[in-house]
């Protein structure tokens, strides 16, 4: 059994944090999310970054999730009900979770902002690209962001490790202040308490950042790897990209919207694409 204490809230110094206890059957850490504290007025009371966090992890180690705070009932309803046994069902490794909390209706009251992550590779410039602009006005881009879990940085010593973060950083920021964008970086000790295979764990790592400043974003975009090839179990899924399409919509909640874009898109068209964007030439980070 997992349980999932109430989160808290407190800020100190230039930095804002949202953290919870987690009691792992007997086993007690604590799970942390940290942005400027300019940002502490957009973090998640809810227990909705830590359900999204923790949900591979149960659905391995096949433990059930009980909280103390309020859970977002629509995002309760969607993990119980659709996205949990669907990847069960393809796969003999996970088992469905029951999620055990007190469910709040009310839609969690948010800025709107609309975000996607500023990684500095094609799929992120992508995003930017396609949406920095948007002909749909409530989906234009107000925000980058940066996630820092871990899950890059696990073979990198401490040192190491705040270097590439904070050059991520400051990157996401030149290419924001360039845009006339808003920039909002996330750390969190996530991977160091419930270390994971990236390929699987990727988007509930990312999703929960979203969700932890989910009083921030009203939509949000995840680059897409593109050309998807769909599917859900071990051993024709390849990356957590094959599912991005099914596993996002599920991790929405009112009124915070979760996109997978560019998936159908082949990664030569969006080098074409990002190659008009001047901040794109200067500033692309290519990932190995």
């Amino acid at each position: 059994m997992i349980t999932i204490h109430r989160p808290e809230i407190s800020v100190v110094g230039k930095r804002a944090r949202l953290s919870a206890r987690i009691d792992e059957d007997g086993l007690v850490k604590t799970l942390w999310y940290e942005v400027d504290r300019a940002y502490a007025d957009g973090l998640n009371p809810r227990s909705d970054a830590f359900v999204v966090a923790l949900l591979y992890w149960a659905m391995v180690y096949h433990h059930d999730i009980t909280c103390e705070a309020p859970l977002t009932e629509r995002l309760h309803f969607q993990l119980q009900e659709e996205l949990c046994p669907v990847l069960a069902a393809h796969s003999t490794r996970l088992r469905a979770p029951r999620i055990l909390a007190p469910l709040e209706h009310a839609p969690l009251p948010t800025k709107g902002a609309v975000g996607t992550g500023c990684s500095g590779g094609i799929d992120s410039f992508h995003v930017i690209v396609n949406h920095l602009n948007s002909p749909w006005p409530s989906l234009k881009l107000t925000h980058l962001a940066t996630f820092s879990v871990g899950h890059v940085y696990e073979h990198t010593d401490s040192l190491e490790t705040l270097k590439i973060v904070s050059a991520a950083e400051e990157r996401a920021r030149h290419v924001a202040e360039e845009l006339g964008l808003g920039c909002v970086n996330v750390r969190s000790n996530y991977n160091e308490e419930f270390p994971q295979t990236l390929i699987y764990m990727a988007p509930y790592a990312d999703m929960a950042c979203v969700h932890a400043l989910g009083a921030l974003f009203g939509s949000y975009f995840y680059a897409s790897q593109g050309d998807c090839r769909f599917g859900v179990g071990h051993r024709e899924c390849k990356s957590h990209a094959d599912y991005d399409v099914f596993s996002l919509p599920n991790f929405s909640t009112p009124p915070l919207t979760l996109y997978s874009e560019g998936p159908g898109t082949m990664r030569w068209s969006k080098v074409r694409q990002v190659a008009e964007l001047p901040v794109a030439r200067r500033l692309l980070n290519v990932c190995c």
